[in-house]
């Protein structure tokens, strides 16, 4: 065995739920601990949830109140005012660097490795990482703990595969703010950035397949923020809408949807998909890896685990994203 190369525990997948663990494992029961991350620290929630919504939506959200309050606070706000999303995405990415750079600290303080490349297991207790350059390299260890989040959820709506239908993923990292957006999907992401889009200027339509947006919070409250979406931000909204297709024009895109029976159409420059995010457990298993391995790792839904998190394979652990349930950043950690 080469010793280099055994720890006590490896965690794939640097998000909120692996990177704490590490931190964990590592300061309060000194655990030798390598932490594996193909993409940034931090994990969606970082890097392409929570905090870079926030942080845009902030930005949004100052512009509102500047336009409707600007004159009665004494600040004088010209009619030709308009964001920059640009220089937006600037200072987002600021944010972001300085938490990531928090996050890389706090793993290097408590003596954890982390290892930039994809991990694949290739058996228990053992975890292969394909390094960006190329290089390959075997881990041991006594556990191993899988954290590798989730992706968004594409469902297959013929005319999904042109560049203008976005995920959550592609939005954040627009340049110029869009004339019009249709939102497929009136969950926590879409309405979001239903909200996020329409302060900046932007026209937006919302298609929930489902009799009401946010239907997995209280229905008050859902009814609230409808009202609110339409009045204040003019979001026009439509539920029990069941979208057929998407057809790409030269002005843009058409979403052609059926709503009480009727056949309708949404127009956009883009299309956002926002029907949810499903585990990622793509390529998680080495190529050689034995059939016990493939076994708890399905190319499709959730790792299963028992009450202690543990897979069927002795050893081999899962949390957060990757094991389906509420898929939030606090429920991982």
């Amino acid at each position: 065995m080469n010793e280099t190369n055994h720890y006590d525990l490896i965690v794939v997948g640097a998000g909120p739920g692996g990177y704490e663990t590490a931190l964990e494992a590592s300061e309060i029961y000194g655990m030798k601990t390598v932490l594996i991350e193909k993409a940034e620290l931090g994990g969606t929630c970082l890097n392409r949830g929570c905090i870079p919504v926030k942080a845009l939506l902030r930005v949004a959200e100052t512009a509102c109140t500047l336009q409707k309050e600007g004159e009665t606070l004494g600040l004088q706000v010209p009619e030709t005012w308009k964001p920059d999303l640009k220089k937006m995405q600037e200072w987002k990415e600021t944010v972001l660097t300085q938490l990531r750079d928090g996050i890389r600290k706090q793993l290097k303080k408590s003596k954890v490795t982390v290892i930039c490349g994809t991990g694949k297991i290739a058996g228990p207790g053992c975890v292969t990482v394909q390094k960006p350059d190329g290089e390959a390299e075997s881990l041991t260890a006594e556990n191993i703990l899988i954290a590798s989040g989730s992706e968004p959820s594409i469902p297959p709506i013929p005319g999904k595969e042109s560049p203008r239908v976005l995920t959550s993923d592609g939005l954040l990292d627009l340049r110029e703010i869009p004339e019009s957006l249709v939102v497929i999907g009136g969950g926590v992401i879409g309405m979001e950035m239903a909200y996020l889009y329409s302060a900046l200027g932007t026209r937006v339509t919302v298609l929930e397949a489902l009799p009401r947006i946010l239907p997995n919070m209280d229905e008050e409250i859902s009814r609230s923020l409808k009202l609110m979406a339409q009045k204040e931000r003019g979001i026009e909204i439509h539920t029990g809408a069941m979208v057929s297709s998407i057809e790409e024009r030269e002005s843009g895109l058409v979403c052609r949807y059926t709503e009480k029976e009727a056949e309708k159409q949404a127009e956009g420059a883009y299309v956002l998909m926002a029907v949810g995010r499903r585990p990622f457990t793509k390529g998680l298993p080495a190529e050689n890896a034995p059939e016990e391995i493939r076994g708890i790792l399905p190319e499709r839904g959730p790792v299963q685990v028992n009450e202690h998190f543990e897979t069927a394979v002795p050893g081999i652990y899962a949390i957060g994203d990757v094991i389906g349930g509420l898929q939030l950043a606090h429920a991982a950690t």
